[in-house]
């Protein structure tokens, strides 16, 4: 059957309601599920909490396939330093190892504390250039 592309409709929305890109995001997620049979995707979530239960610090990403994918590293600018972060990377390598992943990617710029993962073990892998800032991606083997 073919389809009249005057139909539809391309747009540019910087204002896309979040349901919206939900139903972006789902239909990715079920194209890869359906093409990969990828079952074993679950969120992976690690919170810095103060005394009042307030979030202040988190890792989030994602496991599968062995794999952890971290996609936000992030404390409080007040609290940095004190090794929090540390310890939030050290309890999202070991969730992850305690779900059978062996491996962790992330990226992060150059204003985002590369020597930092560094010197968490983490090899860089590649780095994108040509903006104002670089992105480097790293890898760590977990054992």
């Amino acid at each position: 059957m073919l389809e009249n592309k005057e139909a539809y409709t391309v747009n540019v929305e910087n204002d896309a309601s979040e349901e919206d890109m939900d139903i972006v995001q789902q239909g990715l997620w079920d194209n890869i599920e359906e093409h990969s049979k990828l079952t074993d995707l679950q969120l992976l979530a690690v919170l810095l909490r103060d005394g009042d239960r307030h979030v202040v610090g988190g890792v989030l990403g994602w496991t599968k396939r062995g794999w952890v994918e971290i996609n936000v590293v992030w404390v409080r600018a007040d609290l940095r330093g004190k090794g929090h972060g540390t310890r939030l990377m050290q309890a999202a390598e070991q969730e992850a190892l305690a779900r059978g992943c062996r491996q962790v990617y992330l990226s992060t710029m150059n204003f985002e504390a590369p020597e930092w993962y560094k010197k968490l073990g983490y090899e860089l892998i590649g780095t994108l250039e040509g903006h104002r800032d670089i992105r480097y991606h790293f890898q760590k083997h977990l054992p």
